[in-house]
């Protein structure tokens, strides 16, 4: 249930897309963006105190057998994390790169051709609207289908909203390229980590995620 528990977390993502978007460009078309910025960092001082609620319980650990010596102890202290993870680790780093590309060059693309903060922000709240369901749905298919075509996916519909970046000129497109930026999101997101949990040794998976 892997898939399925990543998703669920990251649907916190698609809600706030929503819930921010909506709210933020009309405080900028309103108040202007030092307003929307001011309030967007008040609304962030929330996040430590919901961590404050949070309860961390800690696993026993096996004790080391006296006859190891330091080295294998040393070796079982810090496992390896593979070539695989270190695949998955590189393949990620380059798609966010692109993502973010995508993120940045949306917005000022709308705001050079002349779209309100409004209208800029109703192509998250699109991409919001998309993202909700789908890491979810994409992680729970992942845990009985298997996880590498949802990420090929993921991947494929971040490098077609690349694509439509470079010819998007009127409001629909950018509604489009926000969905597909949402899919690359939502399944790279739940499914990413759950197959991170597949690959990493239990000892190393804080570290791996």
């Amino acid at each position: 249930e892997r898939g399925q528990v990543f998703g669920l977390l990251s649907l916190t993502g698609g809600l706030g897309a929503v819930i921010g978007s909506l709210s933020a460009g009309a405080i900028a078309d309103r108040w202007g963006f030092p307003a929307m910025f001011t309030g967007a960092a008040a609304f962030l001082t929330l996040a430590p105190v919901a961590a404050l609620l949070l309860e961390e319980v800690a696993e026993s650990r096996p004790t080391p057998q006296p006859e190891r010596s330091e080295r294998s102890e040393r070796s079982a202290r810090v496992p390896r994390l593979g070539q695989g993870y270190a695949l998955l680790f590189a393949a990620y780093l380059v798609a966010s790169v692109a993502s973010v590309a995508v993120f940045f060059g949306r917005s000022l693309l709308m705001s050079d051709l002349g779209f309100s903060a409004l209208s800029i922000s109703s192509s998250a709240v699109v991409g919001g609207l998309v993202a909700t369901p789908l890491p979810w749905l994409a992680g729970w298919l992942s845990d009985r289908l298997g996880r590498k075509q949802f990420l090929y996916l993921g991947y494929l519909m971040g490098l077609a909203s690349l694509g439509l970046l470079a010819v998007s000129t009127g409001l629909w497109q950018f509604w489009l390229l926000a969905g597909l930026q949402a899919v690359y999101n939502g399944v790279s997101g739940s499914v990413g980590s759950a197959l991170v949990t597949d690959l990493a040794p239990r000892e190393a998976l804080g570290r791996a995620l």
